[in-house]
């Protein structure tokens, strides 16, 4: 009976290990954002989490406080890494960005070292590709912080209210205006 028991409870293991494997929990997900060697994932995962708890365009309340709490009370090397991250990134929010610098100061987690060098980011190079009609913009800037380099990209609608309607990131630097 014991013995085939055993081997029940190493099938049973092996299929929740399976099973498991199959979808990455947000921490597996944050883990492998942080080994990455570019930093844009995790750039990209902490821009969102800021996008979730900012009030947005239309005056719906929502609660960055309580994304940082949540975050605040796991204790593991990627979610300081996140909370460094949201540091740099809460500039227009003093009180959000001092609470999380406050909780990375008081972890003894080493950070990756592109994001000790995240406050000396610097945009090298602007380049602005305007609509024939001057309805639209799209602004494309390449962005150097540390040995990383990243290109972002903007749309402006100006019929909208000159909003910007989208945008996104590339882990390459920017390309010459010529090929734009």
């Amino acid at each position: 009976r014991k013995a085939k028991q055993a081997r029940r409870d190493v099938r049973r293991a092996a299929r929740r290990a399976r099973n498991n494997a199959a979808e990455p929990t947000l921490m597996d997900i944050l883990r492998r954002a942080v080994a990455r060697e570019h930093p844009l994932n995790l750039l990209s995962i902490a821009s969102l989490f800021i996008n979730v708890g900012k009030p947005d365009a239309h005056g719906r309340e929502r609660y960055l406080d309580d994304v940082l709490t949540s975050w605040i009370g796991a204790r593991d090397p990627a979610v300081t890494a996140v909370l460094a991250v949201l540091a740099e990134l809460l500039v227009d929010e003093p009180a959000a960005q001092l609470r999380c610098r406050e909780e990375v100061a008081a972890r003894n987690h080493v950070l990756p070292q592109w994001i000790r060098d995240l406050p000396q980011a610097e945009a090298y190079r602007a380049v602005r590709r305007r609509h024939v009609l001057a309805d639209a913009d799209e602004l494309v800037l390449g962005i150097r912080f540390g040995r990383h380099e990243m290109t972002v990209a903007v749309f402006i609608d100006h019929l909208g209210c000159s909003s910007i309607t989208d945008g996104g990131a590339v882990a390459r630097p920017v390309v010459t205006p010529s090929l734009i």
